[in-house]
């Protein structure tokens, strides 16, 4: 659970052009995989000139920090990668999304906290709950096998960048809210709070 490359906790400041990536290891994730991941984000970086900035949400168990140091190993962009450490800070990680350009987040928090503060993002779903979040509300969507392929990378990539997603991420806040507001008056409801 160590991070191999402790790098400056300055990852690039306010309104940099930074891309986050959050991402969790996946059984599907073969070494073959990751390396074309790592082939394509640095074709974006080369593209737009990012600072790629790492922001762990798992610390235990699931290591995250194995999986960005392994595609940090085989970049060739190392100079323009970030790898934040993994904090307990909510204010420190909001200040990175909501100062970053945009996000692309397998962890379900880390898309959630984008929604949050409008910085554009696209769900890299893993299990049912991303695949819900993008069906529910329309997001867009980049699964692990579409990051491997470099041009539907950089394609979908330029799509989030280009769209003015903060109406859908607006509409998807109120129907989250509406949701849960219908979630909580059942279960008030079911333990005698509401009759």
């Amino acid at each position: 659970t160590f991070l191999l490359y402790e790098i400056s906790p300055d990852d690039g400041g306010e309104n940099a052009n930074n891309l986050i990536l959050s991402l969790r290891p996946w059984k599907s994730m073969s070494q073959s995989m990751l390396k074309k991941f790592t082939q394509a984000v640095d074709a974006a970086i080369e593209k737009w000139g990012f600072n790629l900035t790492f922001l762990p949400f798992q610390r235990d168990g699931q290591n995250d920090a194995h999986l960005m140091n392994t595609i940090f190993e085989q970049s060739k962009k190392k100079e323009h990668i970030f790898i934040s450490e993994w904090t307990s800070d909510l204010p420190n990680i909001f200040k990175k999304i909501r100062s970053a350009r945009a996000l692309l987040g397998m962890r379900f928090h880390a898309n959630l906290f984008a929604l949050m503060h409008e910085t554009p993002f696209a769900v890299m779903p893993y299990a049912s709950k991303g695949s819900a979040l993008v069906n529910d509300n329309n997001f867009l969507s980049l699964s692990f096998g579409e990051a491997v392929d470099t041009p539907l990378f950089l394609k979908k990539l330029e799509i989030l960048l280009e769209s003015d997603c903060r109406e859908s991420q607006e509409l998807a806040s109120k129907n989250m809210v509406r949701r849960s507001l219908k979630h909580l008056e059942s279960l008030y409801e079911r333990i005698g709070i509401i009759k």
